[in-house]
């Protein structure tokens, strides 16, 4: 495929022909899931990668932290914080007029 503008040299590969090819062991490739697609792979699910964490709306699945490490093991610390929860204190540090929260929280 031939590419112009500010992608032209470019070189399109199938990657698939070339991991599927004769150089499937000198490239290390894997195929881009959907979000979708993540939270139904096995080896994932087999190897623990999911965490479920209590949120307001009920309990969720969240991708673990990527990589293990036994001194310092990572973890989903929570969801994120809901809308305008921090609000009050960031416009404060920013010494924040007390009128303009009142226009953020409409």
């Amino acid at each position: 495929m031939k590419h112009t503008g500010p992608l032209s040299g470019v070189r399109v590969v199938d990657l698939t022909a070339m991991v599927m090819g004769p150089y499937c062991t000198q490239i290390m490739a894997a195929p881009v899931r959907m979000l979708d697609e993540l939270f139904d792979n096995p080896h994932l699910n087999d190897a623990g990668f999911f965490e479920t964490v209590d949120t307001p709306n009920g309990p969720v699945r969240f991708p673990g932290p990527p990589a293990w490490f036994s001194r310092t093991p990572g973890r989903v610390a929570g969801p994120a914080p809901r809308l305008g929860a921090h609000t009050a204190e960031i416009m404060a540090e920013l010494e924040a007029p007390a009128g303009l929260t009142e226009i953020t929280d409409s």
